[in-house]
């Protein structure tokens, strides 16, 4: 899942990583003793949760739908880790057809996963090292390509328009 790895100072990389092709193996760079992030393998994708309950209610859903995904734990969220359908590049704040606000990064473009952050270890709560056996990005998690696309519909009310926007939510969807 992971390419190799990288140093850092908190999640910050102190060495070039975005056109390189070879990288520290797990055994030397733990033995560094400070921080260091994983390089996200090609054909992989990172879709990073950090309001709290939300990245509870995706992982609530996750594990339900029983999806093969790799799961690491942050101090704000939860990053979950598919094999990637169709994002291409690193984006910030965007909406997924469920409502949920995500951002993504992408393997081919070298992502960094913080591994350990300020001395602290993050936690896997869920950890696939073989990339076959992690399932494809569903599609309700797939970023929609309008970043306001998804109303909020529990702010809206009798007579504001909640059947026009559901509808315009449906095409969106479609």
């Amino acid at each position: 899942m992971l390419k190799g790895y990288i140093k850092t100072k908190g999640k910050k990389p102190i060495e070039p990583y975005r056109n390189k092709k070879s990288f520290y193996t797990y055994d030397h760079i733990r033995k560094t003793g400070g921080d260091f992030a994983g390089i996200l393998a090609d054909g992989m994708v990172q879709i990073d949760i950090d309001d709290e309950a939300e990245a509870k209610l995706v992982k609530q859903m996750v594990e339900d739908l029983g999806l093969r995904c790799a799961i690491l734990k942050t101090d704000r969220g939860i990053h979950f880790y598919f094999r990637n359908t169709e994002v291409k590049k690193k984006q910030t704040k965007l909406i997924t057809p469920i409502g949920v606000t995500v951002d993504v990064a992408v393997g081919e473009q070298n992502a960094p996963v913080p591994i350990r952050v300020l001395g602290e270890t993050r936690r896997w709560l869920n950890k696939i090292d073989m990339v076959e056996d992690i399932d494809f990005l569903p599609d309700w998690l797939r970023p929609l390509k309008k970043k306001n696309s998804v109303p909020d519909f529990r702010s809206l009310a009798d007579g504001d328009g909640r059947n026009q926007a559901l509808f315009n939510y449906i095409l969106t969807l479609q």
